[in-house]
């Protein structure tokens, strides 16, 4: 009887399968019953892992375990399902499929959910327009927690819903919508950050618009029970079932946004981001000056969160019971024009900022305070058009991203994509008509990928509008 494949020894059968992609090697798992007892050795399974997927989370995770030699979890852990799920994983990222739908209903009540109003641009060429910004969604979701986080249409009680992706298991998010409008909710870094505003306005502005009190709502989100949410248990057999835990929402801190309240308008405007230890803030509002200023004002603040503290500023609009202590957020950097100007990142009449982050880590433990970049990065377009649309568009397409510390002066950090001018711009990655833009023939291009499917092989130069005719 000759030797099968899978009594021959590990190495050698180990060096065998891992010349298989991952999708294959969980397909040879059908073959048999010996091929599926060999392909789910968790030994086999974690060499897998950790050639196929050493970048992921659960790859991480795995060598936190080597490295700290924590023999109990590699015994815990169920690898055959976690390179099972892995595989799967990005099967359907590289191939930019699903690999579930589920529809969740979500409430639609502009009274109560009612968004930033993003820049007036778009994209508009031979008489065709494509949108250039989207609405900001009354959800958020985290993709490492599997957690969404959405407005659920209960009836008289409105209120927010936490799903979590793997289980369908819901819970309710402890935030009270009686009386407020919801401008932007954010789930990042284990915060979430609920933005909104009071529906009845504090004072008028003018004789056709009046302030709200702006505030932001934060929350410590955690996984609670016997499962970190990571690596799944192997099972002995007795029980199938995945094991315990719920997600809790623990109220961290409030603060008000804006010293003096935004209209809820189309045209006052605030982006935000934060991460674990901060938060930040850019409010860009048209003049109301009757002196004819035609200056937008804008203003960037950095907040610290700080510890937690039971404190609403909400409800002690005159701040009479706030407490002395230090606990809860407090300024740390508040710039205005000139400041933003002096940075490089002032929008002026033309706005083009596309989005706001955070360092992922802009605390230092050591010294106790802020340390860290927040990131501008703005986004202008040759085929941009409306009132907000640059005066000097770019040539073909731009990104930029600055850089500014968190405190302290400097240095700043710029990274240009598609900027500075010239003849020869350079950009991140090669579009496909870019290709043959900067190559005078076939032969110069030492890439094995066609970039242009209907190129014609002949080196000629592709203008962009050919391209967006080829896109439609």
């Amino acid at each position: 009887m000759g030797l099968a494949l899978t009594d021959l020894p590990y190495t050698i059968f180990t060096d065998i399968i891992s010349r298989l992609s991952a999708t294959e090697a969980i397909l040879c798992r059908r073959l048999s019953r010996d091929a599926h007892a060999a392909l789910t050795r968790n030994d086999l399974c974690i060499s897998l892992i950790l050639a196929h997927f050493p970048r992921s989370r659960e790859g991480r995770q795995l060598r936190a375990y080597l490295k700290a030699d924590d023999r109990e979890a590699l015994e815990r852990g169920d690898w055959a399902a976690v390179f099972a799920t892995l595989a799967r994983r990005y099967f359907h990222l590289g191939n930019a499929l699903p690999w579930k739908v589920v529809k969740v209903p979500v409430l639609k009540d502009d009274k109560r959910l009612r968004g930033v109003t993003p820049w007036n641009r778009f994209l508009s060429l031979n008489g065709k327009t494509a949108p250039f910004h989207f609405w900001d969604p009354a959800w958020t979701a985290a993709p490492a927690e599997g957690l969404l986080v959405y407005p659920a249409p209960l009836g008289e009680e409105i209120g927010y819903r936490a799903r979590d992706l793997d289980t369908g298991l819901e819970a309710d998010v402890p935030f009270d919508m009686r009386g407020k409008i919801v401008r932007r909710v954010r789930l990042s870094h284990g915060i979430l950050v609920i933005e909104w505003c009071e529906q009845e306005a504090s004072h008028p502005l003018n004789e056709l618009e009046s302030a709200h009190r702006h505030y932001a709502t934060a929350y410590t989100v955690r996984r609670t029970g016997s499962w970190d949410g990571i690596i799944p248990r192997r099972h002995d057999g007795a029980s199938a079932s995945m094991p315990a835990y719920t997600w809790d929402f623990e109220f961290r801190c409030e603060w008000k946004i804006h010293y003096l309240g935004l209209p809820v308008n189309h045209q006052d405007r605030f982006f935000s981001t934060h991460n674990g230890t901060h938060y930040a803030i850019y409010t860009w509002q048209p003049t109301r000056s009757p002196w004819g200023v035609d200056a937008p004002l804008e203003r960037l603040i950095i907040w610290e969160l700080g510890t937690p503290s039971p404190y609403r500023p909400s409800e002690d609009p005159s701040g009479a019971l706030k407490p002395d202590d230090s606990s809860g957020p407090r300024i740390i950097r508040s710039m205005a024009n000139g400041q933003l100007r002096e940075w490089g990142i002032r929008q002026g009449d033309t706005p083009s900022l596309r989005t706001m982050a955070l360092d992922d880590s802009t605390w230092d433990a050591s010294r106790a305070c802020a340390c860290g970049h927040l990131f501008f990065t703005e986004e202008e377009h040759r085929w941009s058009a409306g009132p907000h649309s640059s005066l000097n568009p770019p040539r073909l397409h731009r990104v930029k991203t600055t850089g500014i510390p968190l405190i302290g002066e400097g240095p700043r950090w710029v990274e240009d994509c598609g900027g500075g001018g010239g003849v020869n711009l350079r950009f991140c990655w090669r579009s496909r008509w870019r290709r043959q833009m900067t190559e005078t023939n076939d032969n110069d291009d030492d890439d094995d990928d066609d970039d242009e499917a209907s190129g014609n092989g002949n080196g000629a130069a592709c203008s962009p509008e050919r391209a967006w005719s080829h896109s439609e």
